[in-house]
């Protein structure tokens, strides 16, 4: 069995770490023949990396966002090589290869929809998202709620649904510091290529907390500079540090009491995860796929979005009961470890490639 997964680029964004590490997994696991594609210029490394496990990276470089080169160039890979199934991840890709599917029935095509929302909502565009989604064979999605959503939007659909949880590797981490001797309050992780993420929202909390001393932003994006400038209005240089992108974001895990993340949408939260996998409690907002990965009240707690002075009422009690977020960090490692490992999802996304194959037999 052949594979191409096609992304946009390698940014350090949830589906691209996660498409990473499920092509690290599939080459490591398994004897699958996987390779990857990426649409537009690369400037994180993940590809560079990848090809130095041996994974096979095809890059079309392409500039812009909005032309039909790539779609020629993909017709070009697909006479070149004899893929049995393309995957797709991301907008515009999904489109590039949805168009190819158009053209060239030659092997079977999946995408994943990472998003429970979707720019191109407007109901003008919704005929050719139709279009785009019917060439799909499967589409992978990473919640019921992105499902649900899906359905919502596009009603008929006639690709087969599959709800597939994202994973994540385990951090191979040894803790140096108990609780309370932990130097950073509160760590999160976050693109900052729009507002979806809610940092706004987190510095506000920040502002309103009395424990929350230390604070770490790890991500970045364009609007990076307005969060960096509200936080210098509120008076919170002191406290608040944007690190913007690292390698080494487990150590900041290890070093951290609890995570946050007040997302205003969601399709599934690979951070969220990530922070569980380190053993951290969670506090985030209650929308899209998260209430699927965070329990309530057990391995975090969940809070409507918009609400900074709910979020550092929050904060303030887990940082003041020791006990509490260790027990909350304790439960969200076993969930997810026992429900949302690597190992999981790459076992239910191959079979989801097999399937499609037998299907189309």
């Amino acid at each position: 069995m052949r594979i191409l997964n096609v992304i946009n680029r390698f940014d350090r964004g949830g589906a691209e770490l996660l498409l990473y590490n499920f092509l690290v997994d599939v080459a490591k696991n398994t004897d699958i023949d996987i390779d990857v594609c990426t649409i537009f210029e690369n400037s994180h490394g993940l590809d560079r990396m990848l090809e130095g496990r041996g994974i096979t990276c095809l890059k079309i470089n392409e500039r812009h966002r909005y032309r039909l080169k790539p779609l020629q160039a993909l017709k070009d890979i697909m006479n070149n090589y004899n893929y049995d199934i393309v995957h797709a991840h991301l907008f515009p890709a999904i489109y590039y290869v949805g168009l190819l599917a158009r053209l060239n029935r030659s092997c079977c095509y999946i995408m994943t929809e990472h998003s429970e929302t979707s720019r191109r909502n407007r109901k003008i565009l919704r005929p050719m998202e139709a279009f785009i989604y019917n060439s799909y064979d499967t589409i992978v999605c990473v919640s019921n709620n992105t499902k649900n959503n899906l359905v919502a939007r596009l009603p008929g659909l006639r690709p087969q649904l599959n709800v597939i949880y994202n994973g994540a590797p385990p951090w191979d981490i040894t803790a140096r510091y108990s609780f309370h001797e932990r130097p950073i309050d509160i760590v999160t992780v976050a693109s900052m290529r729009s507002e979806v993420k809610g940092i706004d929202v987190l510095i506000r909390a920040v502002s309103l907390t009395n424990k929350a001393k230390r604070v770490y932003i790890i991500g970045d994006g364009p609007y990076r500079c307005r969060y960096e400038e509200l936080t210098r209005s509120l008076g919170l240089d002191y406290r608040i540090t944007f690190l913007g992108e690292v390698s080494n974001i487990p150590e900041f895990h290890n070093e951290s009491k609890l995570f946050v993340l007040p997302s205003r949408n969601e399709g599934f939260g690979i951070s969220i995860l990530e922070a569980m996998g380190a053993s951290l409690p969670v506090i985030a907002s209650n929308v899209g796929g998260i209430p699927e990965l965070v329990v309530n009240g057990e391995t975090g707690i969940l809070v409507e979005p918009e609400n900074p002075e709910r979020i550092a009422r929050e904060v303030d009690l887990i940082l003041g009961d020791e006990e509490r977020a260790r027990e909350m960090g304790r439960k969200g490692w076993e969930r997810a470890v026992s429900e949302f490992s690597m190992t999981n999802y790459t076992a239910n996304i191959v079979s989801a490639y097999l399937e499609v194959l037998k299907h189309n037999e």
